[in-house]
C-alpha cells in the first residue's frame, strides 16, 4: 500500500428507501446539511474504497489547482465540488454563467468545468463570453459536461472551444486526471 493512503474496510451504508405516498425522494444532502467526505462515500457518489485507493499522483496533480465549476444543479455542484476538493483542487463554484463570468473577472482559474445545458446563458455562450475577455482568462482551458449527450454534442463542444467533452456522471479520477493535464498544457 502506498504511503499516506488510509485503507478502510467499512462498506458504505445503503440509502434509505424513498418514502411512500406523495412525498418525493430527497437528495441525500438536501437542506442545510453540509456535504462531507463521509456522506459522499455513504451515498455512493464516491465509489467505496476509491477515497483510500486512488492514485497519489492524481491527488498531487490537483493540489493548488483553481477550478471554476459552473453547474446549475445544486446537488451536482455540491458533489463535484466536494470530490474535486478531495482531490486537492481549490473549487470556485458558480450556479450560472453570469456568476461564472463575475468570478472569472475577479480571479482567473486554471481550468473551467462547465455544464452545457443551463437556463439563460448555456455553456456554449459562456465559453464564447470567456474567450472574448481580455487578458489570461480568455485562454483558460475548459471542459464541457452534460447529462444529455447528443450524437453531435462532442463535435459541437469542441468546435465551441472546449478542450474536452464528458458525459455525467463521470468517474472522478478520469475528470481529475483530465483537469491536471489541461492545466499542465496551458502552463507549459
Amino acid at each position: 500500500m502506498a504511503r499516506g493512503v488510509q485503507a478502510t474496510t467499512r462498506e458504505p451504508r445503503p440509502m434509505r428507501a424513498a418514502p411512500r405516498g406523495d412525498a418525493r425522494r430527497r437528495a441525500p444532502f438536501a437542506g442545510s446539511e453540509r456535504l462531507t467526505r463521509r456522506r459522499v462515500v455513504r451515498y455512493g457518489f464516491f465509489p467505496a474504497g476509491v477515497a483510500s485507493l486512488r492514485s497519489e499522483v492524481t491527488a498531487l496533480t490537483l493540489k493548488g489547482l483553481i477550478v471554476l465549476l459552473v453547474e446549475d444543479d445544486v446537488d451536482t455542484r455540491e458533489v463535484l465540488t466536494c470530490l474535486l476538493e478531495l482531490e486537492g483542487a481549490e473549487v470556485m463554484a458558480a450556479a450560472s454563467a453570469d456568476e461564472a463570468l463575475d468570478r472569472i473577472r475577479t480571479q482567473t482559474p486554471d481550468v473551467i468545468v462547465s455544464d452545457l445545458c443551463m437556463p439563460g446563458i448555456d455553456g456554449y455562450e459562456l465559453l464564447r463570453a470567456v474567450r472574448a475577455l481580455d487578458g489570461p482568462a480568455a485562454a483558460v482551458p475548459a471542459v464541457a459536461m452534460t447529462a444529455f449527450p447528443a450524437a453531435h454534442g462532442r463535435r459541437r463542444a469542441l468546435d465551441a472551444g472546449f478542450q474536452d467533452y464528458l458525459v455525467k456522471p463521470e468517474d472522478i479520477t478520469r475528470l481529475a486526471t483530465l483537469l491536471a493535464e489541461l492545466a499542465a498544457q496551458s502552463v507549459g
